[in-house]
């Protein structure tokens, strides 16, 4: 018998190389749309995602940018995939200022990178600052703290000029929350727990005037980013609660704001009673639901519609310069100067043009402003844009995202407590670049206020429990700090 040859191996399928995947994707989303912009809207968002994905903590400063790439693109992709045309699609010439948009915040991403790339990383040398009992009792005198300064101020006169410090202790309780979810998630899960404190701050942020509740629920999503492992179905059925959560809340205070805020203007009784309210809610909530589906689009549409920064800066650019010529950096100025020269020092200092006088003159829109005590921004782009014109208007928004990627490595270098500089840069960092329709003085006064008062309380704890620390330790020597 004559013995048969062992057949050949069959061979092995070779891995398909990332970049042919997404190759593909964008390729075959510009076939399903005929529009070469949706493509290069998903490739701008995949190309943020790859230059801001390196950094300690939590990906903040990608989850801002992301949100500002919702700002400049949900309305294109909304479009192409439904087909279902918007207010601003239907009343704007908006393809110009997406197309502009997107380069914009590809250069604060490029900054960032840049800037991050700049800082050497170092990882923080205790993990955790505070025990369980102290985080909760932080939490609990913080939020009783910052609910009752924010009553204070807006039900009596006497306490009114500390409404922004109000504010500021709001964010900085935020920064506590962010601990709280994060000791929630790790060392140990306690995955109900966790569900319990983010419905609880939900129904809070609910029954405010404002959608406080969205910054909640990106703080829980920030804090289950930092600790994710995608081996744990827990995590994933985590993150599948917040996505509903958001999307879930969203569409429903789109569809009854109006008629919730309403209610609270015409009677003080209700705006002062947190327990009316909610049943007002709940109210609300359930006619909207029984609506059924026309309810839902039409809020997904409002929502999309509300979501999407292009209808005012798409004004400006048919009108600069061709009826209004560029200030040649005169808006970027005037911010660095209002945010150098604090009143506090500067008494005399003149007030800046009105983000509604500015979509008044360069947009030229009679929109509503202070006299209605409204405020409407075309955004620091479009405000670079009247500046400096393109491409020259990209220098500035590449040196803010220089700045802020810098001083977010260079601040997480100053902390000893890996949760507290997690917390604090999280916060501070989300607060200071999440709004692309925001205007310069506002980015740079926001943000430069926001990283001095959370981060300086931030690091003032950091360096007392350290002391506290030694002090314990009958005499050892503290942990060495960073230069």
């Amino acid at each position: 018998m004559i013995a048969r040859a062992p057949a050949p191996p069959l061979p092995v399928p070779s891995r398909i190389p990332p970049g042919a995947i997404v190759f593909g994707l964008l390729l075959g989303s510009w076939v399903l749309t005929s529009d070469w912009l949706v493509p290069a809207a998903l490739g701008t968002l995949l190309l943020g995602w790859r230059l801001l994905r390196e950094g300690p903590g939590t990906p903040v400063l990608a989850v801002a940018w992301t949100y500002q790439f919702a700002q400049v693109a949900s309305g294109l992709l909304y479009v192409a995939a439904t087909g279902d045309q918007l207010d601003t699609t239907l009343g704007s010439d908006w393809r110009p200022m997406v197309e502009l948009g997107l380069l914009a915040i590809l250069a604060l991403a490029a900054g960032m990178h840049l800037g991050m790339r700049g800082v050497k990383p170092r990882d923080g040398a205790i993990e955790s600052a505070l025990t369980w009992k102290q985080l909760i009792i932080l939490y609990v005198i913080a939020t009783a703290l910052a609910a009752l300064f924010l009553e204070l101020t807006v039900n009596f006169a006497a306490f009114a000029g500390l409404y922004q410090g109000a504010v500021f202790l709001a964010y900085g309780r935020l920064a506590v929350l962010y601990l709280l979810f994060r000791r929630l998630l790790r060392p140990r899960l306690r995955g109900g727990w966790f569900a319990l404190v983010l419905a609880f701050e939900v129904t809070l942020g609910l029954t405010s005037y404002f959608a406080s509740f969205r910054e909640v629920i990106i703080i829980a999503a920030l804090s289950l980013m930092e600790a994710f492992d995608r081996r744990r179905a827990a995590h994933w059925l985590i993150a599948a609660g917040i996505a509903l959560s958001l999307g879930v809340t969203s569409l429903v205070w789109t569809g009854i704001k109006g008629e919730f805020r309403e209610a609270q203007d015409q009677d003080a009784q209700l705006a002062g009673s947190r327990d009316e309210k909610v049943r007002l809610m709940e109210q609300l909530a359930g006619e909207w639901f029984d609506r059924g589906a026309p309810a839902v689009q039409a809020s997904v549409r409002k929502t999309v519609d509300r979501l999407w920064q292009v209808y005012y800066p798409s004004f400006v650019l048919k009108r600069v310069p061709a009826h209004v010529d560029h200030t040649g950096g005169t808006f970027l100025a005037n911010a660095i100067i209002h945010v150098i020269t604090p009143r506090f020092f500067f008494s005399d200092k003149g007030e800046l043009l009105s983000d509604s006088d500015k979509v008044r003159k360069y947009a030229g829109l009679n929109v509503a402003g202070s006299e209605s005590n409204t405020s409407i921004a075309f955004g620091y782009v479009a405000e670079s844009y009247v500046d400096f014109g393109s491409p020259l208007m990209f220098v500035p928004i590449f040196g803010l995202g220089f700045a802020v990627g810098w001083l977010f490595r260079r601040m997480w270098r100053l902390f000893v407590h890996v949760d507290i500089a997690t917390g604090a840069t999280a916060i501070s960092f989300w607060l200071a670049i999440y709004l692309y329709e925001r205007s310069w003085d506002r980015t740079l006064g926001v943000g430069l206020t926001t990283l001095l008062f959370i981060g300086g309380a931030a690091l003032l704890l950091d360096r007392l429990l350290v002391a506290v620390a030694a002090l314990e330790r009958r005499g050892a020597p503290a942990p060495s700090l960073p230069p």
